[in-house]
């Protein structure tokens, strides 16, 4: 990625394999590529890349207005990335982008998790299943019918999987709904999605990040008859630890027990972005960083000291 326009170029960096087809004036027809937490290859296969670049031609066909030209942006711009990788002539790797990228926008404030972490919004969190050799062609979905066409998204065109994933990704994080332009037969209509809370989450296991703060723990939010039967407020947090890794005692992380419920995060009980307290932690608190969490023990309200790991990988 040594002279790339990475400006143009934009994608998630942590995809195994992602194509844009363009023109000779560099406007893009349409991107392949996209995963989701379980593989990287849910939404790809040979059918429906052929069925990709047969929409790229016929849109290559179509009269259209030229566009300007996207800002150019390169490795090199990246400060920490020029010193570390461009300057002594290694491999630019994608994932190493998307890390010094992160940090760099980290160390200056700018860093916003709930967009830029948590990258590529898993299109089955919205509650739609896709007949992946056809492309966008609907199997299920609120509104939806099954051979329904997702032609756009909130006033974009998308043709692929790739292309509704990156709009999807452009969507504000506490948006409670989504539009989408559909075609049924013949006919063309808009439905509204609705969107769940904290629709964006995805699993960041497969995603080189050191901005990603461990943990050490598992826990699952409390469903509100369990809040009720331990007279907590529904809106609050209240997340049972499941599972405690031997991390934790190697790293002096914490003391947090298999049952605790954690209620608040330095004082914090409610997140209008997420009612689940390894979200919130992981949106709140900056990689290596600690902080003070309240925890229900023996029907006891305790406080415990939490300190996050900085993940490290090949750089």
């Amino acid at each position: 990625m040594m002279g790339i326009n990475i400006g143009l170029f934009d994608f998630d960096r942590h995809n195994a394999i992602y194509y844009f087809v363009l023109n000779a004036d560099e406007e893009i027809y349409l991107r392949y590529g996209g995963r989701d937490a379980d593989s990287a290859t849910t939404y790809l296969n040979g059918e429906s890349f052929d069925l990709a670049l047969q929409l790229a031609l016929e849109k290559h066909q179509k009269p259209r207005e030229k566009r300007p030209k996207v800002k150019s942006f390169y490795p090199r711009d990246i400060v920490s990335l020029k010193e570390a990788v461009v300057e002594t002539n290694r491999c630019v790797e994608c994932h190493l982008i998307a890390d010094y990228q992160a940090v760099e926008l980290e160390e200056l404030g700018e860093f916003f998790k709930p967009r830029d972490m948590y990258l590529s919004p898993d299109l089955k969190e919205v509650g739609i299943e896709l007949d992946v050799p056809r492309g966008l062609v609907v199997k299920s979905g609120p509104g939806l019918k099954e051979g329904d066409l997702i032609t756009g998204l909130n006033g974009s065109e998308v043709l692929t999987f790739a292309d509704l994933q990156y709009q999807l990704n452009k969507v504000k994080r506490e948006a409670r709904k989504v539009e989408l332009k559909v075609v049924r037969g013949r006919d063309p209509f808009m439905v509204e999605i609705p969107l769940k809370l904290a629709w964006w989450v995805t699993d960041l296991r497969h995603r080189h990040w050191t901005v990603d703060p461990q943990l050490y723990f598992d826990a699952e939010p409390l469903g509100n008859e369990e809040k009720r039967a331990l007279k907590l407020p529904l809106d609050g947090f209240a997340s049972k630890v499941r599972s405690v890794w031997v991390e934790a005692i190697i790293n002096e992380a914490h003391s947090l027990e298999k049952g605790d419920v954690i209620m608040a995060v330095a004082g914090e009980r409610v997140n209008p972005l997420t009612i689940n307290v390894t979200t919130h932690l992981k949106l709140m608190v900056k990689a290596g960083g600690s902080t003070i969490l309240s925890v229900l023990r023996d029907g006891k309200e305790i406080e415990l000291s939490l300190k996050t790991g900085r993940p490290g990988f090949r750089k």
